[in-house]
């Protein structure tokens, strides 16, 4: 029996246009009328999570910030991650110092309130982000002098050229050997993670909360951050968007979230009927 379904949101349930389909949706409603759990696993917060999936009026647990952050169906926060203050001072310096210009958004607690979540923007960057949302993103100054003392990263995300974010990624791991994890989360943006926080990790906590074993679940993605979770649940899909290195690591491969929702209620009547 299947009792948790697991879908990453952009490139997989999220249209271009970063809402839910109409397919999708009527396939998550069949998912809880037959009993099954949700779970959304992604790099997009709480609050961005809640911003797009508010109109389904459907419970689900989260594992957001790429597994920073664990949250139950009624929204109690099971788990939370962040950087050691010197590693993520170091990084950002890194980045800074990287050879060519590198935009960049840090997701962070500002001080040690864990509900005071904001995507933190070098204020020399705000041309490239003019976000003006305080409530969500914040430009801040000097950030050299408060990483690790006012502000708590707990994701740096890097954005440009694929072939520019990798020589980062490289650069990045060569000085800091095992002290962080990273992947490309879309086609212009590389995410740094502490070390062993990944959506895999929070799936798990998950499945530790609801007591399940890894083969009553079944998991949705089409990006690197996603691997981690194909590592841990055998019933796996990659969407058919995903580049071929993504689709090598998933078990099998679906069109849309709909059509993975399908395989799931069709394996667990099996499985009922044979019991």
């Amino acid at each position: 029996m299947i009792r948790l379904f697991v879908s990453d949101l952009d490139g997989t349930l999220l249209t271009d246009e970063k809402t839910v389909s109409r397919t999708d949706q009527v396939a998550l409603q069949k998912l809880k009328d037959a009993g099954i759990e949700i779970c959304l696993a992604t790099g997009r917060n709480r609050t961005e999570i809640e911003q797009v999936m508010q109109h389904l009026k459907l419970p689900y647990y989260q594992v957001t910030q790429n597994g920073a952050e664990v949250y139950g169906e009624n929204g109690q926060l099971l788990h939370s991650s962040q950087f050691q203050p010197q590693t993520a001072l170091v990084l950002f310096q890194l980045i800074q110092s990287f050879g060519i210009f590198v935009p960049i958004i840090i997701d962070a607690f500002l001080g040690n309130n864990l509900s005071d979540l904001k995507r933190v923007i070098p204020f020399e960057q705000k041309s490239h982000f003019s976000y003006e949302d305080d409530d969500v993103f914040k430009h801040v100054s000097g950030l050299d002098n408060k990483i690790g003392v006012e502000i708590m990263p707990i994701k740096f995300s890097c954005f440009g050229d694929v072939r520019l974010l990798r020589l980062l990624e490289a650069e990045v791991h060569k000085q800091l050997p095992n002290q962080l994890n990273s992947f490309l989360v879309d086609k212009d943006c590389l995410d740094f993670m502490p070390l062993y926080v990944h959506k895999g990790a929070g799936l798990q906590l998950i499945l530790d909360h609801l007591g399940l074993s890894k083969d009553e679940v079944v998991c949705i993605g089409d990006s690197e951050n996603d691997i981690s979770m194909f590592d841990l649940i055998s019933n796996s899909f990659a969407m058919e968007t995903a580049s071929s290195h993504v689709q090598s690591k998933a078990s099998k491969t679906a069109s849309s979230v709909a059509d993975a929702v399908e395989w799931t209620i069709s394996y667990s009547g099996k499985n009922m009927i044979q019991l």
